[in-house]
């Protein structure tokens, strides 16, 4: 185990190890991390009644009136709730249906960056949009960074030398889980006390994520490579039969 884990944290490799292990933790916190509130927020949205108002003012209305001596608990699931989740679920399939048709044509660096850039701006604007409809929509492209997991992992692999590979998409991934209990957490604590600041902060940190991507190397030239295979083999001399 140290001879595959020590090199990663060594010259050149430490710096892909570091932006790997930032990346996913940056992914996992925020789509696992909101992922864990987003039925309490639709049910929010779903049950309010009056004008139409921005998400954080919905909750900040439902933990004001939760701050009385008696504590009610309304355990009411509104089906609108389902509906919604079922929109989230539906962009997260095609997301994955249209990453995985266009991976190999575009390349994978491009989709990290678009997709992470995208969704950080979806979630910033989900906070300042006053229209229920609008809002949900943005909160679930939001949401489509988690399709960027896997993308990551695949780029991971090929940064790393066949032999160090096991060990780096492990690390990356423990980075990950470890942004999953921290970004639920966090978020939970934030909705309550500072709502605005969850959806700047995990919105700017999938931005900053995607900057990051800019870094790693672009897509290879497939052919070239293939090329460079075959002609060793077509150049050597054969005995005849």
């Amino acid at each position: 185990m140290k001879e595959q884990t020590v090199p990663l944290f060594k010259p050149p490799l430490l710096v892909w190890t570091c932006l790997a292990c930032f990346v996913q933790l940056g992914i996992f916190a925020t789509s696992n991390g909101f992922y864990v509130w987003f039925p309490s927020i639709l049910n929010s949205l779903a049950n309010h009644e009056g004008d139409e108002t921005k998400i954080c003012d919905v909750l900040g209305a439902n933990a004001a009136n939760n701050n009385g001596t008696v504590a009610i608990c309304d355990d009411t699931v509104n089906t609108m709730t389902f509906q919604r989740a079922i929109l989230v679920g539906l962009v997260f399939c095609s997301m994955y249906l249209i990453v995985g048709i266009i991976v190999d044509l575009v390349g994978k660096k491009p989709i990290l960056v678009i997709v992470l850039f995208a969704a950080g701006l979806c979630g910033i604007s989900a906070h300042l949009v006053s229209n229920q409809l609008a809002a949900v929509s943005l909160f679930a492209i939001f949401q489509m960074s988690g399709a960027c997991i896997g993308l990551l992992t695949a780029v991971v692999v090929e940064l790393f030398p066949t032999k160090l590979r096991a060990m780096a998409v492990c690390l990356s991934l423990m980075f990950g889980r470890v942004g999953s209990v921290l970004g639920s957490n966090v978020i939970g604590i934030l909705l309550e006390t500072s709502c605005g600041v969850s959806f700047y902060l995990f919105g700017g940190l999938l931005i900053v994520c995607s900057l990051l991507c800019l870094t790693l190397p672009g897509k290879q030239n497939k052919k070239a490579d293939k090329q460079a295979v075959l002609e060793p083999s077509l150049n050597e001399m054969h005995e005849p039969a």
